[in-house]
């Protein structure tokens, strides 16, 4: 194993060996990424009034004890399929448990697919007061809560929609040693494929993106906003849909700013969903605005209804 840092797909193999990763089906090398390991549904979701947060409780507790049966409103079979509404919350207990080191602990987030069709998720783990961090020596099961936004999905038991990765000691760089490697390793550039120099970089607890609201490269469009009325997406139907049925484009707008709320960002280089934000357009100089959702991120720490109990 590495000594320190997120364990790498050789390290996560060596995991499944040592039982720090367990399973009622065996892994499969799909769910092996560079850094990361996807987690597939179970075989049951539970539909919610509200998301919640076990606190010094189990999951488990939280949903079939007696005190709590109004939390629950169904119980829905994945075995055959299911279309999952948007805007309902749901939660499936996932196929992989852990065992980890007193040493390691984890972390969660959604794959880019999910993301991409604006469904949210994250992990909860039994007595844990905050969502898709695991605590450095849990033992227990791992559950997903799964809200779609704009679509319905069809999922099936034994689908990957998060992917999980192992920590072991100092993970993270300072922004000054994120500049110092920047200086040397450029890591954002623009439409023409020229690295940004480092004094437009924004460093901020990590690398700040900013929005291309021009247009310049990808004939006026500059994001896209769900259909209102879309069919279901069944996510085990790879390349099968047609983008326009879902998306509509928005164009460059003429003025200096746009006001814009849940759509799919087109960055400089590379895609980001935001909630609710205001955007301004690049000035004469290139630079592009910036823009963040409520909580000053890409959004992926806005929860659906919730519900919390101390």
């Amino acid at each position: 194993m590495a000594s320190a840092g997120v364990l790498t797909d050789r390290d996560l193999r060596g995991a499944v060996r040592d039982g720090w990763i367990v399973a009622p089906a065996p892994l499969i090398d799909e769910q092996f990424q560079p850094a990361s390991l996807d987690l597939r549904l179970g075989p049951v979701a539970f539909q919610l009034r509200a998301s919640f947060l076990p606190h010094r409780e189990s999951v488990r507790e939280r949903l079939e004890g007696a005190t709590n049966n109004d939390l629950v409103i169904d119980r829905v079979s994945l075995e055959g399929g299911a279309t999952l509404q948007r805007g309902s919350v749901y939660l499936v207990p996932l196929l992989e448990s852990l065992a980890l080191p007193a040493g390691v602990r984890g972390r969660s987030n959604p794959k880019s697919t999910t993301g991409r069709l604006d469904v949210f998720t994250r992990v909860i783990t039994d007595g844990t007061p905050r969502f898709d961090e695991i605590q450095a020596g849990y033992r227990g099961a791992l559950y997903l809560e799964v809200s779609p936004q704009s679509f319905p999905v069809r999922v099936h038991a034994g689908a990957s929609l998060n992917q999980l990765r192992l920590l072991e000691g100092p993970t993270s760089m300072s922004d000054a040693g994120l500049a110092s490697l920047y200086r040397e390793t450029p890591l954002l550039y623009d439409d023409d494929d020229r690295p940004l120099p480092v004094e437009r970089v924004a460093f901020n607890d990590g690398l700040c993106m900013g929005i291309d609201l021009s247009g310049r490269t990808t004939g006026g469009t500059i994001g896209y906003r769900a259909h209102p009325n879309p069919p279901a997406v069944d996510l085990a139907r790879i390349g099968h849909y047609d983008p326009s049925e879902f998306w509509e484009p928005i164009k460059a707008p003429l003025r200096d700013g746009y006001i814009l709320r849940r759509l799919l960002w087109r960055y400089e280089r590379g895609r980001c969903r935001s909630w609710c934000t205001t955007a301004r357009r690049p000035s004469r100089s290139g630079s592009s605005g910036s823009a963040a959702g409520p909580t000053g991120s890409t959004g992926s720490a806005w929860p659906p209804r919730t519900s919390t109990r101390r």
